[in-house]
């Protein structure tokens, strides 16, 4: 007959203790990769939908088109290019007097637009 009732106590205690352990160890495991694919995402950012800096779109893309757009087209294709995800690129002249914005866009992207 058992009167103290340790030996109970004391595996109940190791069992829990034992239970938590791999629980810390799988959450920081996966915390681990989660950061690491973060990263690796990061590093890889690309933009595929809306205005980017020209530098980039080659750097993505070498085989693009120019369009000639007045202002006011220019207005109306930013605000459909928004809605249907197009990538595009616009030049404008240094003094903002000019009547033209050039609209840069890949190839892959005429379709769509």
């Amino acid at each position: 007959m058992n009167i103290g009732g340790g030996e109970a106590a004391d595996q109940l205690v190791r069992m829990m203790l034992s239970g938590s352990e791999v629980a810390v160890r799988l959450s920081g495991s996966a915390i681990k990769n989660v950061l690491a694919l973060t990263m690796a995402l990061a590093k890889k950012h690309k933009t595929i939908s809306g205005k980017v800096n020209l530098a980039k779109m080659l750097k993505e893309t070498r085989d693009v088109r120019r369009f000639a757009m007045s202002p006011e087209q220019y207005q109306q294709f930013r605000q459909r290019a928004g809605k249907q995800k197009i990538l595009f690129s616009a030049i404008r002249d240094s003094d903002n007097k000019g009547k033209v914005v050039d609209v840069i866009m890949p190839v892959t992207e005429i379709d769509r637009a």
